[in-house]
């Protein structure tokens, strides 16, 4: 047994000793290597672009859901079983069209009835006007009568009284003269006899006038009659109106049992049936109506942007789920109060929908052009974004180095910057830095074409400096980032931010 523990012994030192020597030569070849890592690092070929001030159009996207410009719920104004139904849901109706019909028979009757009694009515001023006139015609007659008696009279009385004055005078002296003895009794007699119907005449003449006068105050009072008459004609008068203002009523009951249209439009919901009574308190609405040739687009825009925008301004639009087709809209009302706590203001845009393809409850996104803003301007993919801050590239001593800058505003295709950094004609890395870090080291590969992707010439003015821009043989330009873009301190609406992303602490960059 200790032989056998003695031989493994030796055993493993003999393979000690062969195997040590191997070990030293693969340490020895490594240790080079090590030392002299810094020198084998790779240099990277890229591109170099001028920084360049110019222009970029600032716009801002809202969403917000579709409205019909109308949409009308149909009611009735009035209790009725339907008759009939004249469209159903898809139709297309005109303003005025007729759409439900309710029975109408009893109305029919009431009108009838009512006609009659309008004529009735009518017949009735007729003869209170004819015994307006009659009456008119007597009392003016008896009063004019009764007047010329009063004068006949008076005038009678004044003739008597001066018969009586005569007779008077005449009595006297015939007394007179009876007293001395100078005439007979009989002519005193006769004389006395013509002063007593003297008298009596000038009494029957007084009564005369008192008559006159009493048959004068009678055709007085029958002029009241003629005011009855009148009273007559004006009740008569208010019969007929009344009448005539029942059938109004009625007629409009009846056209109550049509009901139309009041817009141009299509039936979008249709709750009734034939046979159906509806009334004007129902909870569901008979019919749906909504007119889509125009669409309104509400959006609530803050008080900064708002300030920029007015009435007729023309805005981009797109839908959801139309795809491949943008829309024109036009800003109708900027409501001019602001919603207090958030300080928005409600836009509203009209789009013209003759098509057909808007529909009322779609998703829509508003575009607005917000003004020209002027600065440091370079195409999107220049830049790249780590742990969410914004960077441009740029050689120093033959190294990649960042320099941070801040995106005041991003479109699709370009990037206005503010940065204390760099500034206009400073050249930067433009193309073959998207997989790099800082520290990399980077060469100018001149015999490569010229970057692509500066900002466009409507928006920003060419990047100079582009012909000292090369990528590897055969590598593509980085594709512009993606459409999440936005300033610094403004909510991004993707996940992503301007350029190029690196995921980690040590600011690995990832090609966007």
């Amino acid at each position: 047994m200790n032989r056998i523990r003695s031989q493994k012994y030796w055993l493993l030192v003999i393979m000690a000793v062969f195997l040590l020597p191997v070990m030293n030569v693969g340490c020895e070849k490594k240790a080079p290597a090590k030392e002299n890592g810094n020198s084998l690092q790779q240099e990277y070929p890229v591109r170099l672009s001028k920084l360049a001030e110019g222009t970029i159009e600032r716009t801002q996207s809202y969403v917000g859901t579709l409205k019909s410009r109308e949409q009308v719920d149909i009611r009735p104004k009035s209790s009725g079983k339907i008759e009939s139904m004249m469209v159903q849901e898809g139709d297309v109706v005109r303003r005025g069209q007729p759409l439900i019909q309710l029975e109408n028979k009893d109305l029919l009757a009431q009108i009838a009835q009512a006609e009659a009694a309008l004529r009735m009515a009518e017949t009735r001023v007729q003869q209170a006007r004819s015994t307006y006139s009659l009456t008119a015609a007597t009392t003016d007659t008896q009063v004019s009568a009764s007047k010329q008696m009063i004068d006949q009279a008076n005038e009678g009385v004044n003739q008597a009284k001066s018969s009586f004055n005569i007779a008077k005078l005449d009595f006297d002296r015939m007394k007179n003269l009876y007293d001395r003895g100078a005439i007979s009794k009989q002519a005193y007699d006769q004389a006395q006899t013509q002063y007593d119907i003297a008298k009596s005449r000038v009494e029957d003449a007084k009564s005369r006038v008192r008559q006159a006068e009493q048959n004068y105050k009678l055709s007085q009072e029958n002029t009241a009659q003629k005011q009855v008459r009148s009273d007559d004609i004006a009740n008569a008068a208010a019969a007929v109106e009344q009448s005539r203002a029942n059938i109004e009523y009625l007629k409009v009951l009846l056209d109550y049992t049509t009901i139309t249209s009041p817009i141009d439009g299509v039936i979008t919901e249709k709750n009734v049936e034939i046979g159906e009574i509806i009334a004007p308190g129902d909870k569901i609405a008979s019919l749906v109506i909504t007119d889509n040739t125009v669409v309104d687009l509400d959006i609530d825009v803050p008080e900064q942007d708002a300030a920029n925008l007015k009435n007729g301004d023309q805005v981009k639009v797109t839908i959801d789920s139309v795809k491949d087709k943008e829309f024109v809209g036009t800003i109708k009302t900027v409501i001019p109060s602001a919603d207090p706590a958030a300080r928005v203001f409600r836009i509203k845009i009209a789009i013209d929908n003759h098509e057909g393809m808007l529909k009322n409850g779609m998703s829509a996104t508003a575009t607005l052009n917000l003004g020209m803003m002027s600065g440091l301007v370079l195409p999107r993919h220049w830049l790249m974004t780590i742990e969410g801050d914004s960077y441009v590239s740029v050689i120093s001593e033959g190294r990649l180095k960042q320099v941070k800058v801040k995106v005041l505003f991003a479109n699709e295709e370009n990037a206005l910057i503010q940065t204390n950094g760099v500034k206009a004609g400073t050249e930067i890395i433009s193309s073959g830095h998207e997989s790099l870090k800082e520290g990399d080291k980077v060469k100018v590969d001149a015999s490569s074409p010229a970057p692509t992707g500066s900002p466009a010439a409507s928006s920003v003015p060419e990047a100079k400096g582009a012909d000292k821009a090369s990528p590897e043989a055969g590598k593509e330009p980085a594709p512009p980032a993606p459409s999440s873009l936005e300033p610094e301190g403004t909510p991004a609406t993707g996940a992503a931010a301007p350029g190029n992303t690196a995921p980690d602490s040590k600011k690995e960059v990832e090609t966007r």
